[in-house]
């Protein structure tokens, strides 16, 4: 819970002195946790000025310590921060009390995960002023109470055409760095084009076509460029990331994270010459030949709401239980199967410090037991974890994290979904198995509305304000299939899934469905789900498209 009070009403006070005595618990949904307690929301406060980099004019956060996309701080009589503010060290701030255990997730190695917290929720203290004093007390409750006993309601909704170009070659992914409204655009042959003011900037932002060919038309499965994460101090620092699998050239088949610093003559190009690799995996895939079955590479690379950078690693490749780098996954000293967490002001290898496995393991490893966590996301409002993890011939999967929780085995390759039989290998010693919250069959035969997914793409938590019907709800997709997915999480119950169908058909008027507006492409294959500053919904599609969701036209 956050308490503010007007600042303009505290100036014209004599003094002030307001104590608020006591244990001020807030029940959150979206936690694990036995007390919830207060969070912020990273990214919705996005107050702008600008700052002259070069001869261009750029857009520069007000907030100078915001965190991810934006402002990560709810103010505190104008003054005190929350403990995920900027500073905070962790992801975990104010999502339970110091030292709380959340016992129903043990880690790794038999022990409850404690989910770290900042400061203990053992009352809060505001000294603002006298009693009586009339000055209004604004109470932020944080996110708003959600239900997972129905299956959310949808009804129909409208893709707004943001851009749609064929020079847009495998489009991938789409991110707007801090401050900023431009879109950058991802490509998987190794471009990055910037969408500013309504059109394409001619000149490329980044090109490393150069370490990447296509392999039989477009078969060139999960390498190329897949991701970009801008620093949360963009606008002065000018770094950026990317998640890079080159197929050709000498780190053929290495999947790295790359650092770059944009143009000190241009703000709209990198600088090539600023290249740095701050992660190379290691294992029987470096060489200088393509093994074309290594396959589920790297993925999404973002900063979480504790100013880390985060990097999801597949399991290292093949069709069939991990054979190109086995039981890779269930290993804690390895990089493959992973979602990591770095902290880029600690030295190599950046892992930080207070990763479960510093002491035992790779200190870059977050979470493990991932067979292709492609896609994931933090919800805004609460911090908490989704991901989709791709599975192998079977079963397709949701899976969360509650905020803070780290050292979870969600189980691969012990198991597919919820079933065990699939390569019939053993849990890492000790440990637990984290089961998804949503499973979907797409087995031979199986005829649920979700059986033709291919590979499932974690979404977004929708944390916007145009369309109401979605609040609250985690949306996904796959690569090739006719629906979405909704659904709520809270505590430990999701509800039901609410297909949403890309095109809406005549003949189902009352199924939730999507349909372009002013005659903009049709909805078919899909790539991301991404959101802009405002927590708005877009998918990156058929390749070449950056659609907006908006209400029904």
């Amino acid at each position: 819970m956050v308490v503010r009070m007007t600042y303009d009403a505290l100036l014209g006070l004599p003094y002030a002195r307001l104590t608020l005595v006591g244990s001020l618990l807030l029940t959150a949904c979206n936690s694990d946790s036995k007390d919830k307690a207060l969070t912020t929301d990273a990214g919705q406060d996005n107050t702008t000025s600008s700052a002259t980099v070069g001869d261009a004019a750029l857009p520069e956060p007000a907030r100078d310590a915001a965190v991810g996309d934006g402002g990560a701080g709810a103010l505190v009589d104008g003054g005190a921060t929350t403990a995920s503010d900027a500073g905070a060290t962790s992801a975990e701030a104010g999502r339970a009390d110091a030292g709380a255990v959340d016992a129903a997730r043990p880690d790794a190695g038999g022990t409850p995960v404690a989910l770290d917290s900042g400061a203990p929720d053992a009352g809060v203290v505001v000294d603002s002023g006298p009693p009586d004093t009339g000055v209004p007390v604004v109470v932020d409750a944080g996110p708003p109470p959600c239900s997972a006993s129905a299956a959310p309601v949808i009804g129909k909704l409208g893709l707004q055409t943001v851009v749609s170009d064929g020079a847009l070659a495998n489009l991938t992914d789409a991110v707007q760095p801090p401050g900023s409204n431009d879109w950058y655009l991802v490509q998987q042959n190794g471009v990055i084009r910037v969408f500013r003011n309504g059109a394409l900037l001619p000149t490329p932002f980044l090109n490393l076509s150069g370490e990447f060919a296509f392999i039989d038309g477009n078969n060139f499965e999960d390498r190329g460029l897949l991701s970009i994460a801008f620093a949360p101090d963009y606008a002065t620092s000018g770094l950026f990331y990317v998640s890079f699998t080159p197929n050709q050239g000498p780190q053929v088949d290495v999947d790295m994270l790359l650092e770059f610093k944009r143009s000190a003559a241009d703000a709209f190009v990198a600088d090539p010459g600023s290249r740095r690799t701050l992660l190379a995996t290691d294992g029987t895939r470096r060489g200088s030949t393509l093994n074309t079955d290594n396959i589920h590479n790297g993925g999404r690379v973002t900063f979480g709401p504790d100013g880390k950078l985060y990097l999801a690693m597949g399991d290292g490749g093949g069709l069939f239980c991990s054979q190109v780098e086995p039981a890779q996954s269930q290993s804690v000293g390895s990089l493959f199967g992973k979602l990591l967490r770095l902290d880029l002001t600690q030295s190599a290898p950046y892992g930080a410090l207070d990763n479960p496995f510093v002491s035992d393991g790779d200190p870059r490893v977050w979470q493990y037991g991932t067979r292709n966590p492609y896609r994931f996301t933090f919800d805004r409002a609460t911090g908490d974890l989704y991901f989709a993890d791709v599975g192998q011939d079977t079963f397709e999967e949701v899976d969360f994290a509650p905020a803070g929780a780290k050292g979870l085995n969600f189980g691969w390759n012990a198991y597919e979904g919820n079933s065990d039989q699939t390569c019939k290998e053993p849990l890492r010693a000790g440990s637990v198995h984290t089961p998804p919250i949503f499973v979907l069959d797409r087995s031979a035969g199986a005829t649920g509305p979700f059986a033709d997914y291919n590979a499932i793409i974690g979404g977004i938590v929708y944390r916007g304000k145009s369309l109401p019907s979605l609040q609250g709800v985690y949306l996904f997709g796959a690569n090739r299939g006719a629906r979405l997915g909704a659904l709520t999480h809270c505590g430990d119950t999701t509800s039901p899934v609410t297909p949403v169908t890309k095109q809406c058909n005549p003949n189902t008027p009352n199924e939730a469905c999507l349909r372009p507006v002013d005659g903009g492409p049709a909805f078919e294959e899909l790539r991301a789900i991404v959101e802009d500053h405002d927590g708005e919904l877009y998918v990156v599609a058929n390749g070449n498209s950056l659609l907006k969701v908006v209400p029904s036209p």
